[in-house]
């Protein structure tokens, strides 16, 4: 039984990209990663109706989150410039390719 609650233990360790001294084995402390391995999905809005228009404002684009470039602090994700090295957001959100077909 204590092999089985040790097994758990590793995979739900490495779930979480849980860190731990040699391994759960043999050690007796794992730590939970402190961020999320996958970012949040943001709400933006519609192109009419926008929800956001500064990313840095909003607290997702913030050197407490990890970020610092400067010309990334502050974007306006409906604003028709590039970001970073991502491309245009603007285009991106405005492509028909992501838009949910109505109900009939």
């Amino acid at each position: 039984m204590m092999v089985r609650a040790a097994v758990v233990v590793v995979l739900v360790g490495g779930l979480f990209g849980a860190a731990c001294g040699g391994s759960c084995f043999l050690s007796n402390w794992c730590a939970l990663r402190p961020t999320p391995v996958e970012p949040p999905l943001v709400n933006v809005g519609e192109p009419d109706h926008p929800l956001g228009s500064d990313l840095t404002t909003g607290g997702f684009i913030t050197a407490a989150n990890g970020w610092t470039a400067a010309e990334l602090m502050h974007f306006d994700p409906w604003a028709d410039v590039d970001f970073g090295g991502a491309g245009n957001v603007r285009s991106q959100l405005l492509d028909n390719a992501f838009v949910t077909p109505t109900c009939q």
